[in-house]
């Protein structure tokens, strides 16, 4: 007997993220982001200024932007690295919802929100969870023109 998953139309963001959301200050080093990111198990952290979120700093930044031209991790501060363009959802919207939002903004991550305060992040592979669809049918990442794009085949 199959069991039917329900649809994601009908599942909240706070059911599927991961939680609580690890932060990091906008004036650590990145080479402390770094280790907290391995620390973590972790891709990215919101960078956070007086506990208010001001950007996002992942794994494919320290290496692209970092790495790549050779500055020294422990000189660079999170705030000259980071995308200070988050995306974001609210913790009470479905996970139909979220998917269009990382679709629309070309990303594979939300930092999931309640008002003001950072209550986790919701990622693909968070979501591929709930999906009836084998993972490789159900999210796909495609790379157009250097730039991710989420495509979601449900």
């Amino acid at each position: 007997m199959h069991l039917m998953k329900p649809r994601l139309r009908d599942i909240a963001v706070e059911k599927a993220m991961s939680h609580p959301a690890i932060t990091v200050a906008q004036d650590q080093s990145v080479q402390e982001a770094a280790r907290l990111m391995r620390a973590s198990n972790i891709g990215c952290l919101p960078v956070v200024r007086d506990e208010m979120l001001i950007g996002i700093v992942t794994d494919r930044d320290i290496v692209m932007r970092l790495c790549a031209d050779n500055h020294a991790a422990d000189s660079i501060t999170v705030s000259e690295l980071m995308s200070k363009n988050v995306s974001t959802c609210n913790e009470n919207c479905s996970l139909d919802f979220a998917v269009h939002e990382m679709e629309r903004n070309g990303v594979r991550r939300l930092v999931v929100t309640d008002g003001a305060k950072i209550t986790g992040l919701i990622s693909t592979d968070d979501i591929a969870k709930f999906c009836n669809e084998p993972l490789a049918m159900a999210m796909t990442t495609i790379h157009e023109n250097g730039r991710s794009r989420l495509r979601v085949v449900l």
